[in-house]
């Protein structure tokens, strides 16, 4: 039984761990012995004639720059002294070398026979290096040298005293040593390992890299690095620009990729897995996480999952990842409401859907039916009942609301994939069961969603269409259902899954007219609202908002009609209208305090607050402000206490008062942190960057913006992440670093197109133009920088 199944999680590491513990080649699903093999060999024939080496392993994320380093390093570790370290780990420069030194330190001598050669010879060490080493050497915890290494004052000198005496530190552990008359066997090189440097922040991607020309540039020394060239190239270019900008050098975009080309002796491009190979592992990770016991025909599976992944590692185990977790949640809906199990070839399929055709699915997604019909569709081509030409073709591009540049019901490939997981011969069963009715495919469309459960003789969109209202029911009536839809509603918009919010509170807005429940609509039509306006979509959020006032004055439901109110208000100020947001906004004041809710009068303070702001009126704003904070201090309102800091620190600036807003700002940012209520942060990120920039504290303000656009990207929010790129493209401008201001202005433009992808938003078509703009500009300042 599939409740019996016992699934695992898969791991971050593309390679699994038991292909490098004891053996490079054991268990080689990848057939990469084969090419470390070689590798291994003109390394361990290297000696100080032909040494320092730099061997840059190159492959972009998630291709397998880590399985070969780690299978190399055990093909090393019993002839050479091999250190690993991971500079992803340190953020600051002065965190990197502490951690290069003493990775390096504690790795080569911790053999006896390092350990005698420098007590023998430590009076010839300088005192900075042999308090560093003093406590390794005696065989003290490892706690006590990382204490020395941590009190060690990293200044110039110290580094410049480190870089002498490294060499000395490699030569003596690679010496043979002297045993009678004959020498034992000895390690003659030292092998460096520097993974995940892609992944580093541009500060400390810079600090490896000076590393490598300062102080790793010593016979004997061979240093292996992980490289997806594209993203250190750039953060290269970003980083070093700046310095050279100094003097008004003008660089190249590809001068990145240069530096790094002149660090890099030996490029390594990781070996292209052959198909054979690569289903091998895709079996295999199958086959450790237990889905196979759950899927049909696993060895297809391995096929339709190698193409979802464009045949990356990683992606591999997040697909797989992500069937569990997807899984998991359709069995708990089971359980807690009783609705019907889902079927695990379905899910696997809506999984690849999603990953690989991720516009169709946003196609079908606002009327499953139309899924229906293109698996209908696809059959029927699959079997060959139907041959397209240019006629049929356009017809079914209107029928399926496609567009005529691009329309799915042509695409091969999805034709190829609906085939194989529905379409077989009548002797045979398909994959994947199809689907026979709009119903049975909407839960798939929902996945974390709790579908309700269907009625055995009756479809719900039966029961919506036919029932009838009970006779004597009032018109303020709200329904378990809807309530159930309500409450389901404001929990997704308070995770911010706002497409599912909406598809749910869209779907009870037909049962409310079907059934006459006006208030119902109001009440959804208020969430609607709130949704609408966090899209940045105003022209439907006022159309909602206005539809739930009115259902809340007309029932004389004082909450719904000051819930409205408000509301009103906060849309016209994100709509840039001060002066039309007044009224409400003092409208759902004073009803607030006449039914004595503490909470709204708050919310409509504040927002008077941001209107008086926004018209100049500082002090006013200032009155509204204190009012606010007494009412959430008394109240302990955290998240409000939080907001209404934001306000004040804006007004404090408008007032042109800097030292007063930056510690607010400061105090907001970690209190945001702590109640992890990350668009607080973001706000007070980016207003502490522009603080910064303000007192021209660019290195300051650019670390503010990439930790907001970190935030950006954890909460999935692209309308946050570009202005964060646009933000950080502004104080790339000001540094005269063109080319990285102008990447910067293309991420945003990305964003800002995955914002509008479906929806009308107002907020993310005015960024649009405003980049468009922005990179016209950047292209005339090429243009006039000289060759």
């Amino acid at each position: 039984m599939a409740s019996e199944i016992r699934l695992k999680f898969l791991n971050d590491n593309p390679v699994g761990h038991d292909q490098v513990k004891d053996s490079a080649s054991r268990d080689d699903r990848l057939d990469f012995a084969s090419f470390i093999n070689p590798l291994a060999h003109r390394i361990l024939a290297s000696d100080q004639h032909n040494t320092p080496l730099t061997i840059g392993i190159f492959a972009q994320w998630g291709m397998g720059k880590s399985s070969i380093m780690h299978m190399l390093q055990q093909r090393l570790k019993d002839e050479c002294h091999t250190v690993w370290f991971d500079p992803w780990k340190y953020h600051s420069r002065e965190e990197v070398w502490k951690g290069l030194a003493l990775e390096l330190v504690h790795k080569i001598t911790r053999h006896d026979s390092a350990k005698k050669q420098f007590q023998r010879r430590l009076p010839a060490i300088k005192l900075s290096l042999a308090k560093l080493l003093w406590d390794r050497l005696l065989g003290k915890p490892g706690a006590t040298l990382v204490h020395a290494a941590q009190q060690e004052p990293w200044s110039p000198d110290f580094l410049h005293q480190f870089e002498e005496n490294i060499g000395q530190l490699i030569s003596e552990v690679t010496r043979a040593e002297d045993s009678g008359a004959s020498k034992k066997p000895r390690k003659r090189l030292v092998v460096l390992f520097i993974d995940d440097l892609d992944r580093c922040l541009p500060d400390a991607a810079a600090t490896v890299l000076e590393a490598l020309k300062l102080v790793l540039n010593q016979p004997n020394m061979i240093v292996v690095m992980g490289i997806a060239e594209q993203e250190l190239s750039r953060a290269v270019y970003a980083l070093y620009s700046k310095l050279l900008n100094t003097d008004r050098e003008k660089l190249d975009p590809e001068w990145g990729k240069r530096y790094i080309e002149k660090l890099i002796q030996i490029p390594f491009p990781v070996p292209q897995v052959t198909s054979a190979s690569f289903l091998r592992y895709v079996r295999h990770c199958l086959g450790e996480s237990a889905v196979d016991q759950l899927l049909e025909r696993p060895e297809v599976w391995a096929q339709i999952i190698r193409d979802a992944s464009g045949a990356n590692f990683r992606d591999v185990k997040r697909l797989i990842n992500q069937f569990i977790s997807e899984w998991d949640k359709g069995q708990a809906n089971t359980n807690l409401n009783g609705s019907s199990q889902l079927e695990p070839g379905r899910v696997a399929l809506m999984i690849v859907l999603n990953r690989r055709f991720s516009r169709f699915i946003d196609h079908c997604r606002a009327d499953p039916g139309l899924f229906v019909r293109y698996q209908s569709h696809f059959l029927k081509l699959a079997s060959g009942e139907v041959a397209l030409d240019e006629e049929e073709s356009q017809t079914l591009t209107e029928a399926f609301g496609e567009q005529e540049d691009d329309p799915f019901h042509r695409s091969e490939a999805l034709a190829e994939l609906f085939a194989t997981c529905f379409y077989a011969e009548p002797s045979e069963q398909p994959l994947v069961s199809s689907f026979e009715s709009i119903e049975e495919a909407r839960s798939y469309f929902e996945f974390g969603l709790p579908p309700e459960p269907v009625s055995q003789t009756t479809s719900t969109s039966e029961a919506e269409t036919t029932a009838e209202p009970p006779p004597t029911k009032p018109a303020d009536h709200v329904s378990d259902r809807v309530l159930k839809a309500l409450e389901q509603t404001h929990q997704l918009l308070g995770q911010n899954q706002l497409d599912e919010a909406e598809a749910v509170a869209a779907k009870a807005l037909k049962i409310t007219k079907s059934r006459e429940e006006p208030l119902g609509s109001g009440k959804l039509q208020l969430l609607r609202a709130e949704i609408r306006l966090k899209q940045r979509n105003l022209r439907w959020a006022r159309q909602y908002v206005a539809e739930a006032l009115a259902a809340g004055i007309d029932h004389q439901d004082r909450d719904l009609e000051l819930a409205a109110l408000s509301l009103k208000g906060q849309i016209e100020l994100a709509a840039g209208h001060p002066a039309e947001a007044q009224e409400p906004a003092a409208q759902a004041l004073s009803l607030a305090r006449a039914i004595g809710d503490s909470r709204a009068e708050l919310e409509a303070l504040e927002t008077l607050a941001t209107i008086n702001q926004q018209r100049g009126e500082l002090d006013e704003a200032k009155n509204y402000i204190h009012q606010a904070l007494e009412i959430a201090e008394s109240n302990r309102f955290r998240k409000a206490e939080l907001r209404l800091r934001l306000v004040e620190a804006k007004t404090e600036r408008l007032r042109g008062d800097l030292g007063a807003a930056y510690p607010i700002y400061q105090e907001v940012q970690k209190l945001a942190d702590s109640l992890n209520i990350p668009n607080a942060e973001f706000d007070a990120l980016l207003q502490l960057a522009e603080l910064e920039q303000e007192r021209g504290n660019r290195a300051s303000a650019e670390s503010q913006l990439q930790r907001a656009a970190e935030i950006a990207t954890k909460i999935d929010d692209p309308l946050l992440y570009a202005q964060s790129q646009i933000a950080l493209g502004e104080v790339m401008e000001e540094m005269e670093m063109i080319e990285a201001a102008a990447q910067c202005y293309r991420e945003a433009m990305d964003a800002t197109q995955v914002a509008t992808k479906g929806l009308d938003n107002p907020a993310a078509q005015a960024l649009q133009g405003d980049l468009k703009k922005r990179l016209k500009r950047i292209d005339y300042l090429k243009e006039q920088l000289p060759e």
